[in-house]
């Protein structure tokens, strides 16, 4: 175990607000925005270390010499960045000129803990012939040299799984408060109604900060150790997936950035199949699915809900025979790879009319084959670019849009064009080509959808033409007014970093310079500024690749 030593950086906030002559629980809450109890345990911890004190109206106060030296600082520096955390004992370091190594040396930290405080802390640390050394701030070296015995005194025992964006994600063996750490990964399920018996390790993400569902899920896959913790992350996933609790897109992207090798993404999608009740790449990662099924039923989780239902052209044959005229209907997605012999069930039907009169022919003969709207949907909000959704017990889903798919897509006349006509008495069915099936399930950033993908690519005779679902992209971008090339190239990463497709390298070069154009187009937009640097540090796009793309 390590010790993560020093003041969170809202205990500095508390300090300062008490040097500026806040001083009670109350006070500090509405200034923090944090409840009263939490404030009260934060001055109770600062009184326990010998910073404040209470006075005889029950107020908490601080030593005039500090509260000063305090308010004077906070007026020149950045007083937070200077007392939080490990960064008072390093500056100490400097109170003479050193070296890094010397400080290394001198502080016990590690090399990038160091350097990560030289970068940030210009302003008071400069460079001399012997290394570095802190300004010839009497007041501030004072306050260095105080605050770093305090940082020696305080902190707390865990084991740093991985660390992102100033955050941490850690393994502790008692439970944390509210002001030393944010519970995640199992440690949070319970919030959630997944609540684990047992268990002797505790999970947070220090300092604390507000946790997504997405951040909870990715964290314990990122935890595990066993197929069973696998398999109750699982639990957790087909929970907000019923409950429409979980962005699919986000969570591809987070588990990304959490880990750029790519495991968690492939773990991420074998956890997606797994709970559709199909076979994922590595089943060894999880129990058997039965074992997940009795946890479902102990938490009362309808896991069986996510599995995906067969149909057949019957139902298209019934639904031409049920209709009162001729309707015409775009078909997507699961249902059109269905229809081709790609996979033998789906969870939606995707269909796209266009006209409301056509949605309200459909809505009739759906009606008299046992479907009726799922709950909270409304009939009249078709125009509005939300489609009708038609449920029945043991059918799959029905989802009718009008001309668009959500704000993703319009469905354009060279889609048509591209598309198999099929007949079924007044029912014409336009089915969507491989490669508007493969453009439209890139847009959406769901797992299940990337597998889709895969399963078209694998089982083509022949290779798709990714040349034309560029074209979709430009295409798109310009009917639709936003971007959309950032979204589908990170959809083709995937297939190839965790799927192991083989995309022509020409289409990933232009997906790759329009993704990058649109991300540095809209640092710009941001920052107000054309400087490569800051726009390579928002995009983590490389510094010479910006200077190139803003320059041409």
């Amino acid at each position: 175990m390590s010790k993560r030593i020093g003041l969170g950086r809202k205990f500095v906030d508390v300090l300062i607000l008490v040097a500026g002559g806040v001083g009670t629980p109350l006070d500090v809450s509405r200034r923090l925005k944090v409840s009263v109890s939490v404030a009260r345990e934060m001055l109770e911890e600062l009184r326990r270390l010998g910073l404040v004190y209470v006075d005889e109206t029950g107020a908490y106060r601080m030593q005039e010499l500090i509260s000063s030296a305090l308010i004077r600082l906070a007026a020149k520096y950045p007083l937070k960045d200077i007392l939080s955390g490990s960064t008072p004992v390093i500056l100490e370091a400097m109170i003479n000129p050193a070296s890094a190594t010397e400080i290394i040396e001198r502080t016990g930290f590690a090399k990038e803990t160091v350097y990560r405080v030289l970068r940030r802390l210009p302003q008071i640390i400069r460079r001399t012939g012997r290394g570095y050394q802190l300004i010839d701030d009497p007041i501030l070296k004072y306050i260095v040299i105080q605050f770093a015995k305090i940082a020696r005194k305080s902190g707390i025992e865990f084991e740093e799984i991985l660390r992102l964006d100033g955050y941490s994600l850690v393994r502790v063996d008692k439970p944390l408060s509210e002001r030393e750490g944010e519970p995640t990964a199992f440690t949070a399920f319970g919030k959630y109604g997944v609540e684990l018996i047992g268990g002797k390790e505790y999970y947070y993400v220090v300092p604390p900060r507000k946790v997504s569902p997405e951040e909870v899920l990715l964290h314990a896959l990122k935890v595990s150790r066993s197929p069973d913790d696998r398999t109750k992350t699982a639990l957790l996933y087909a929970k907000l997936q019923l409950e429409k609790k979980i962005d699919e897109g986000r969570l591809s992207v987070l588990a990304s950035r959490l880990d750029p090798s790519g495991e968690l993404r492939r773990t991420l999608y074998d956890l997606d199949r797994y709970v559709q009740g199909l076979s994922p790449d590595r089943p060894e990662l999880f129990l058997p699915r039965r074992e997940l099924l009795e946890y479902a039923e102990a938490y009362g989780v309808d896991v069986k809900a996510l599995e995906p239902a067969p149909i057949s052209e019957e139902m298209f044959r019934g639904l031409g025979q049920r209709l009162d005229r001729r309707v015409e209907v775009y078909l997507f997605g699961g249902a059109a790879m269905m229809m081709k012999g790609y996979k033998a069930a789906t969870k939606d039907v995707d269909l796209v009319v266009k006209a409301v009169e056509d949605a309200d022919a459909l809505d009739k003969a759906l009606r008299s084959m046992g479907y009726s709207l799922e709950e909270g949907i409304d009939a009249n909000s078709l125009r509005g670019g939300v489609p009708r959704v038609y449920v029945a017990e043991g059918k799959p889903k029905i989802e009718i849009f009008l001309g668009r798919i959500f704000d993703k897509a319009v469905v354009t006349g060279s889609m048509l064009n591209d598309a198999e006509t099929r007949e079924y008495g007044n029912l014409t069915v336009r089915v969507a080509s491989d490669e508007d099936i493969v453009f439209l399930k890139l847009l959406t950033e769901r797992l299940r959808d990337l597998t889709d993908v895969e399963l078209i690519i694998r089982g083509r005779k022949k290779p798709l033409d990714w040349g034309k679902i560029y074209e979709r992209v430009i295409e798109q971008e310009k009917i639709m007014g936003r971007y959309i090339a950032l979204t589908v190239f990170d959809g083709v990463r995937d297939l190839i970093e965790v799927k192991g497709l083989i995309i022509p390298s020409s289409i990933m070069r232009k997906l790759r310079t329009l993704a990058e154009k649109q991300l540095i187009k809209y640092a710009v937009e941001k920052l107000r500024t054309l400087d490569p640097r800051k726009i390579s540090e928002m995009t983590g796009i490389p510094e010479n690749r910006v200077r190139k793309i803003i320059h041409n």
